[in-house]
């Protein structure tokens, strides 16, 4: 199932005060084809919600774990719920600083009710992830994957995680 907001290929981009809801799959995704990086995003005011339900179908995915990184990302008061994860900030991998994705601010973010992970950002440099909360996550029945967090950062260099909520985190058998 294709994703409601594709944006491949392409910098500079703004989204503000624009719903997403009802997908089948992901819902919104920033993609590199060929490994090629994006620049320079912003996502202010929106509400995604009522997404997919299984591996793979983010509610708000930019960057792809592995294949290609996004620099210069703005999120700012979104809203995600109902979906596989809420946010997820991935880059190329492992170890490896200088191809990971930069400059990344997640605030004042409110993640619910998702099967996964609330909130992660991946193979990053120089991130922030401040005044957000993130509830009710990990709510999938059997583990599929990794054991689900609430907020979490991995294969990250200069990632800040401060003034958030967490609650509500479950780990299912």
């Amino acid at each position: 199932v294709a994703p409601v907001v594709t944006i491949k290929d392409q910098n500079y981009w703004t989204f503000d005060s624009l719903e997403i809801r009802n997908a089948t799959g992901l819902v919104l995704f920033v993609d590199g084809s060929a490994g090629a990086d994006v620049y320079g995003l912003t996502l202010t005011n929106l509400y995604v919600h009522n997404g997919g339900l299984d591996i793979g179908q983010h509610l708000i995915l930019l960057g792809q774990y592995n294949s290609h990184s996004v620099h210069d990302v703005l999120i700012d008061n979104v809203e995600a719920s109902n979906g596989w994860v809420g946010i997820e900030i991935g880059g190329k991998c492992c170890n490896t600083p200088a191809i990971r994705s930069t400059n990344i601010t997640v605030r004042n973010a409110n993640v619910h009710d998702v099967q996964s992970d609330g909130i992660l950002v991946a193979s990053t440099n120089n991130a922030l992830v401040e005044n957000s909360v993130v509830y009710n996550s990990g709510i999938m029945t059997t583990k599929k994957r990794h054991t689900p967090n609430g907020l979490w950062t991995w294969d990250c260099d200069d990632c800040i995680v401060q003034f958030n909520e967490v609650y509500e985190s479950h780990s299912p058998k």
